[in-house]
């Protein structure tokens, strides 16, 4: 289905969303900003606690949602649909969030330069390097690494997504060093050139030293501070905040060094 069919669809029948993490958070927001939020019923998961809620809905389990008939949209990252059961009968919506939060682009499939857009993050961020620990944990099959990786996706996600996504990022570093990064899987940046999606791109392309990068541009918007907010940084307070020990944080002081 593509994003207009979908959204004529949610319009007319009420319908769940798989996921109580992250993206789900920002699939909300997006179905509210396109006014398509009246027919959601509820959240669903693989396993629930009873009585549970996410976001003012109920939460129920996927197996239930299923056999309501109501569509059920996926709010996880396109990577983690691969372990979710039944993911084959509800629809994707990962591809059309950005649009739905951002509007539509100013710029598609643009060539930038990587090191550009890795130097103009915020310098108290550990965003990408976060994921260059995980890459380095599962080249040089190094636990500890990979485990500073979990916890900083943790913060954001469930362990189980965490682990998902790490064996995303070892398919991703599989195929960057085959074929290169695909041009048809473009990193998404705001014109302050904030990174909306990619981050695990990004830091590949530091691993691999790949110079150029294909992105998407989409105008600034204050939608941006909702979701990448104060709660959803990287920076040292919150890694101690969250049990980070200070040799763990240099590391990744190190690793942000090595992104360039």
């Amino acid at each position: 289905m593509n994003s207009e069919e979908i959204k004529e669809l949610l319009k007319q029948q009420e319908y769940s969303i798989f996921g109580t993490g992250y993206v789900s958070r920002m699939l909300l927001r997006a179905l509210k900003k396109q006014k398509l939020s009246d027919n959601l019923q509820t959240f669903c998961r693989s396993e629930v606690t009873p009585g549970e809620t996410f976001q003012g809905y109920p939460v129920i389990s996927a197996e239930k949602a299923l056999q309501s008939g109501n569509p059920i949209l996926l709010g996880i990252h396109d990577g983690g649909k691969g372990s979710v059961a039944g993911a084959d009968k509800m629809i994707r919506a990962y591809p059309y969030l950005k649009d739905w939060l951002f509007g539509d682009p100013l710029q598609r499939q643009v060539i930038l330069k990587t090191d550009e857009i890795r130097q103009r993050q915020p310098q108290d961020q550990y965003w990408i390097a976060a994921r260059y620990a995980g890459i380095e944990g599962i080249a040089e099959n190094d636990p500890e690494k990979k485990e500073i990786y979990l916890r900083a996706m943790s913060m954001h996600c469930s362990r189980e997504t965490a682990e998902q996504r790490l064996r995303s990022l070892d398919a991703l570093m599989k195929e960057a060093e085959k074929n290169g990064l695909d041009p048809e899987r473009p990193v998404v940046l705001d014109t302050d050139f904030r990174v909306i999606d990619g981050l695990h791109r990004l830091a590949v392309a530091a691993w691999l030293n790949i110079d150029e990068i294909h992105a998407d541009i989409y105008p600034s918007d204050d939608v941006y501070l909702d979701l990448f907010g104060e709660k959803n940084r990287l920076s040292e307070a919150a890694l101690r905040r969250n049990g980070f020990k200070e040799t763990e944080i240099e590391y990744l002081r190190e690793c942000r060094r090595k992104c360039g």
